[in-house]
């Protein structure tokens, strides 16, 4: 490979810098923790920031008939699902390291703490390799493979009895978006922007991104305490329509613009 005359990445920072500079421009971020990083970039650190969050179809993503759906993707009736998005294509941006071997010595831990509460639980994994996640588990299990229908994500999520989403690192997990509307617990990683999504113990449970012993200590709880499980569920779906739902979203960019609008007319 021949080298680069020069660093095309410098290049394109310093055009970017000169295209913005004194420009009144205004960056609208998904979550705080996205738009602080905006604000800490050189480039953009004098843009006005907003913050406004996906959107989402509260009314696909809804709960749904359990027993039905269930008895649709091949799930035991009895059994505790666990809802997981399995592993990315190489080289996907989504790859993100740790993800799966969290995942997987966190059910090992499970496991061992708790071996009848392992023998009824089941995974339900949507994504790609699912069935080889499945089989390092040891436990048993659905894959579904890479799901483009949203009602057919729908069911998966209503299908479930816990999401375990162990990123270590991400901004407004649409996936997470679509399970709170589910009114599916949710246990996750305390990283990026799931803090702001998620209100510990309340609508969901955060634990630390690095600790297996944490998320095997909250899905256990989850899995064995059905008013909590319940709890965390029907919170999670109020906190979806209030924030995520299309006509709020709406409600909320349309805000933004007429802030920044606003703020032009007073620079002009």
């Amino acid at each position: 490979m021949m080298p680069m005359p020069w660093d095309l990445t410098a290049v394109q920072w310093k055009i970017k810098r000169w295209a913005f500079r004194g420009i009144p421009v205004t960056v609208v971020a998904p979550s705080p923790w996205m738009a602080d990083l905006v604000l800490r970039s050189p480039i953009m650190s004098g843009a006005m920031v907003e913050c406004v969050p996906n959107p989402l179809d509260t009314a696909v993503f809804a709960p749904r008939d359990r027993r039905a759906v269930r008895v649709r993707l091949g799930l035991p009736l009895s059994a505790k699902v666990v809802f997981y998005i399995g592993k990315p294509e190489p080289g996907s941006v989504f790859s993100y390291e740790g993800r799966v071997p969290l995942l997987l010595e966190t059910l090992r831990l499970v496991r061992v703490d708790d071996p009848d509460l392992a023998r009824n639980m089941q995974l339900l994994i949507v994504g790609g390799m699912g069935e080889e996640l499945i089989r390092s588990s040891g436990y048993q299990g659905v894959a579904i493979g890479s799901l483009n229908d949203e009602s057919e994500m729908a069911d998966c999520l209503s299908a479930a009895d816990v999401m375990i989403n162990t990123t270590q690192y991400d901004n407004l997990p649409g996936v997470v978006q679509e399970a709170m509307s589910s009114g599916l617990a949710v246990v996750a990683s305390r990283v990026g922007g799931l803090p702001n999504m998620i209100d510990n113990g309340v609508s969901g449970i955060l634990v630390d991104h690095t600790s297996p012993r944490a998320f095997a200590d909250a899905v256990q709880m989850v899995l064995t305490d059905t008013d909590l499980r319940n709890r965390l569920g029907s919170q999670a779906r109020v906190v979806a329509i209030e924030r995520y739902d299309f006509g709020r979203v709406a409600a909320d960019m349309i805000s933004a613009y007429e802030r920044s609008r606003e703020t032009r007319a007073d620079i002009a």
